[in-house]
């Protein structure tokens, strides 16, 4: 999602005197609040006068980052404070409020997990389901008649920053691989992401845990379009959380 860093070295003996950040703009609002970002700039614009340039991606790289020095600390970045629309529209009772996401972009691939298959782990009366499901499939809420129980914020979520703001409300999220989970990774959300059999390689292999991201726990088909499986697990670890956190 973000596209580089631009580096004016004011002072090179001490590092970047200043660094601007280029990416979509509906992620600038977001990375204003990130920590040592001075200035965010809308991808396509203009490129400023720079020092260095540096694609985010290559970072690891130049820094000669390892598997064992990750910067593995959350938060790293911070949600504003919630549209008072947005407040409105989240639930306000005592019950802990776990979120949703079951469906992404279909290309490179697919991967989605039908909301069919999600619900019955959300019988709990202690949980207050919360969707952040955007895009077309978020009418699944009203097809499967979901959206009876489960708070819809897709209206309130105009951008990546509102988007924190709901995801830093949350006990929990449920989610796939998509962009709301390394959002709610950078945020220190506890998350429950369940990935299918071929899932990117940042979800490493068999491991149930992320060396980016310490707050998550991986749910993985054991098989090509096995959603049972990892649900099955999911409902037990649920089911654990609840009784821990509501003890």
């Amino acid at each position: 999602m973000l596209r580089g860093v631009f580096i004016r070295c004011v002072r090179p003996r001490n590092g970047a005197g200043k660094v601007v950040l280029e990416c979509q703009p509906q992620l600038m609002r977001l990375m204003t609040l990130a920590p040592g970002v001075d200035a965010v700039i809308p991808r396509e614009r203009a490129l400023p006068h720079c020092d260095l340039y540096a694609p985010l991606l290559s970072l690891p790289g130049i820094l000669g980052t390892t598997m064992e020095t990750l910067p593995a600390e959350v938060p790293y970045l911070f949600a504003p404070e919630m549209a008072a629309a947005t407040q409105k529209a989240f639930p306000q009772d005592e019950r802990l409020k776990v979120g949703l996401v079951w469906a992404g972009q279909v290309i490179p691939r697919d991967r989605s997990c039908p909301l069919q298959k999600i619900l019955p782990l959300l019988g709990d009366p202690r949980i207050a389901p919360v969707s952040l499901q955007v895009g077309p499939r978020a009418r699944d809420l009203k097809e499967t008649g979901a959206d009876a129980f489960i708070a819809d914020m897709s209206p309130h979520l105009t951008d990546f920053a509102e988007t924190a703001a709901v995801l830093d409300k949350l006990d929990l999220l449920i989610t796939i691989d998509t962009s709301v989970a390394h959002l709610a990774g950078a945020l220190g959300v506890p998350t429950f992401l369940l990935l299918r059999y071929t899932s990117d390689w940042r979800w490493l292999d068999k491991i149930t845990t992320s060396p980016w991201y310490p707050s998550f726990r991986l749910f993985r088909q054991t098989g090509a379009c096995r959603w049972d499986e990892p649900l099955h697990e999911m409902h037990t670890e649920l089911q654990r959380f609840v009784d821990k956190t509501r003890r």
